[in-house]
């Protein structure tokens, strides 16, 4: 049991109150900054969620390159890629299919061979200006450049390849008229402007979806010479975690950007080429990727940022503990001093906000704030000399010493016996009689365990009156209790100085708890160590002698009275 109590990391200490209703001192201004750190930190916790909430705190983005042999793209039910032609007459579209100038071959170009070609049939112009579009859809890219086995069955390398000719013969086989030969010289006499369009995609963090980015490539196309590209799309294999708790990661692919390689070739290349025209394309995927990791905030991101502002905040508490130090001071000080001078208790102070004292008052009269505060301060010097652990402690021995001098030993060893009769009524389980079971050397009742607690001071209503020695008045309840003693009565026992100046060590313990537990001071401390502090003996001589001379000033005065 005494392992697990010394294990323990949760042991508090007890901390005395400054008084019976308050354990720590607080003040206005103190409640007041307070206030203002919580609500301003409840408010920016709010105005933090409904950011998080729109989405408008900025994710944390991490992005790396990598380099993948694997890899697919696929264009379901979307284009992309699309090709028009800017016209110089509305009238003359290249791509028209009853006389069209230019056709459009494509095929899937897997590993060194290329499947079987088909024509892009056009579609209708979306704006005005331009010619039908060319816009292939489910378009399927595949990346292998790593050794294909038979543990993993992956799909071969495809890229796509589509180029522009002018072929009659070609044309024919699918229901496509073209143009004369004296309209394709017309068309090639002027300027020919092509647009080609690269669709990719952007995440947007804010409202976290897919939106499309579209990329323009122009070119134009010249009779005598091949416009050949290369276009290589870039992919971004993106992780997504906006859940508010745990890590929750969503994973999609998606094409992000491309790169591009040109190259002009000559008529004489393009007619040895089986697969050439005007302009040819050939798409495929990079193999250096992009994988991204988004992470949205969560709540231990948002309790964290909220807390560094409010930690920032409560920098305003080294100032409220200054203050506040500074009036629980002046409190207890004043406390102290109205405990020697009770006329303080009857002085109404006004303070303001920051504990600034702005009104005195004295029942109806006016108080002079200036004269009462240098009276105050001279007053608080001296009370901070007594307000110290070492000055407590050296008080209370003076009062042990002055005690010794007028009680005996004897009697002060027995103080360890007495006590206050508890009086709990027991049961008796055998006859059921009920007893009061206290030990009848215990001399005092309940009422004494607070006779001198600080509580009974507003029940007494002190008069001070001409400060004579030995006599004081205290008027208790209406009731006027007159104790009159002759000056040298309280210290008709002290001891002459000799005496106390032979006093030993064991007298600094004789008021300790340790002498409860009936052990022998002598074997603790050693027998025979005289106390050489001359000090007290000194100061209590000093005492009796000014008490004597007086006793004797008031006795002359009475022998003149009379």
């Amino acid at each position: 049991m005494n392992f697990l109590k010394k294990a323990d990391s949760f042991g508090v200490i007890f901390n005395l109150g400054i008084t019976n209703d308050m354990k720590e001192y607080k003040s206005a201004f103190g409640g007041f900054v307070t206030i203002l750190v919580y609500v301003l930190s409840v408010i920016y916790f709010i105005y933090q969620m409904v950011l998080w909430q729109s989405k408008q705190i900025l994710p944390v983005i991490t992005n790396q390159d990598a380099a993948k042999t694997y890899a697919e793209a696929n264009f379901t039910n979307e284009v992309s890629f699309q090709m028009s032609a800017f016209l110089y007459d509305p009238q003359f579209d290249p791509f028209n299919k009853t006389n069209s100038v230019l056709l459009c071959f494509f095929g899937y170009y897997k590993g060194e061979f290329l499947d079987k070609l088909e024509i892009l049939q056009p579609q209708k112009a979306e704006h005005s200006g331009r010619s039908s579009i060319l816009a292939p859809k489910n378009l399927s890219l595949v990346l292998n450049s790593g050794d294909q086995t038979k543990d993993t069955p992956l799909k071969q390398q495809t890229g796509y390849l589509f180029y522009l000719v002018c072929d009659n013969n070609t044309a024919s086989k699918f229901n496509i008229t073209c143009a004369t030969e004296d309209r394709i010289k017309e068309f090639f006499k002027h300027p020919q402007r092509f647009d080609l369009e690269i669709h990719t995609k952007q995440y947007d963090i804010v409202d976290q979806e897919l939106k499309k980015v579209i990329k323009h490539i122009y070119y134009n196309i010249d009779p005598y010479i091949s416009f050949y590209g290369q276009i290589v799309y870039k992919i971004t294999q993106q992780y997504i975690d906006d859940n508010l708790f745990i890590q929750e990661l969503k994973h999609q692919i998606f094409v992000s950007d491309f790169s591009m390689i040109n190259q002009p070739l000559s008529k004489e290349f393009i007619e040895a080429q089986q697969y050439a025209g005007f302009a040819t394309f050939l798409i495929i995927l990079d193999a250096n990727q992009v994988e991204q990791y988004i992470q949205y905030p969560k709540l231990g991101d948002i309790l964290a940022n909220v807390g560094s502002i409010m930690s920032t905040l409560m920098g305003l508490s080294i100032i409220v503990q200054i203050v506040n130090s500074k009036l629980m001071e002046d409190q207890l000080f004043y406390d102290i001093i109205s405990f020697y001078f009770p006329d303080y208790k009857k002085y109404k102070i006004t303070k303001n906000f920051f504990g600034k004292i702005t009104n005195i008052q004295l029942k109806d009269l006016q108080i002079d704030q200036n004269q009462f505060m240098k009276n105050f301060d001279v007053l608080r010097s001296k009370a901070e000399q007594k307000f110290s652990i070492t000055n407590i402690i050296y008080e209370i021995s003076r009062l042990q010493f002055i005690l010794q001098s007028i009680v005996e030993r004897e009697n002060f060893q027995k103080c360890h016996q007495m006590g206050i009769k508890t009086l709990i009524p027991i049961q008796n389980q055998k006859n059921s009689q009920v007893v009061n079971f206290c030990d009848d050397r215990l001399q005092y009742d309940q009422d004494d365990f607070t006779i001198l607690c600080q509580i009974h001071q507003d029940q007494l209503d002190i008069q001070p009156t001409s400060l004579i020695p030995g006599q004081i008045n205290l008027q208790i309840q209406q009731k006027t209790v007159n104790i009159q003693s002759t000056s040298q009565e309280p210290f008709q026992n002290l001891k002459p100085p000799s005496q106390l100046e032979s006093q030993s060590n064991k007298d600094q313990i004789l008021l300790s708890s340790n002498i409860q537990s009936k052990v022998q001071v002598e074997k603790q401390l050693g027998a025979g160590i005289k106390y050489q502090n001359k000090g007290p003996s000194q100061q209590i001589s000093n005492n009796q002698q000014n008490l004597v001379e007086q006793k004797q000033n008031i006795k002359s005065v009475i022998n003149k009275k009379k």
